[in-house]
């Protein structure tokens, strides 16, 4: 009968390290809005035809924080009480959530390829 082999310790998998995925930092997703918007220009909710603007803020169900227009340094975000807009914000992409940011570097790109197919 063959010789039982003893471990000294049980094998250890480091789960947390097999399994990290690379999230996008904030930065990934400036570097795409910002090289998307040098070439397309400035741009709007409304130009890209956006069913919903994103929301930067809801403070209460009739007074919200959208955010509707991109420039290549911020992001301007328009704030509205009962459906009236009452304020206008700039806000450097940086004070934008990762989600927003995902979102509008996404919302950017489909719009410069739309831009790009029908020209």
């Amino acid at each position: 009968m063959g010789k039982k082999v003893k471990f000294n310790r049980k094998p250890v998998m480091n789960w947390a390290k097999t399994y990290k995925l690379k999230t996008p930092k904030k930065s990934d997703y400036i570097e795409k809005i910002q090289g998307v918007i040098d070439n397309i220009g400035f741009t709007t909710a409304a130009d890209m035809q956006l069913e919903s603007s994103p929301v930067h803020q809801a403070i209460n169900k009739n007074h919200i924080a959208l955010i509707e227009r991109f420039n290549r340094e911020t992001a301007t975000v328009v704030i509205y009480v009962h459906e009236m807009e009452v304020d206008t914000q700039e806000i450097p992409y940086e004070d934008i959530s990762n989600e927003n940011l995902e979102l509008i570097s996404n919302l950017l790109a489909e719009y410069a390829i739309q831009k790009e197919e029908c020209c």
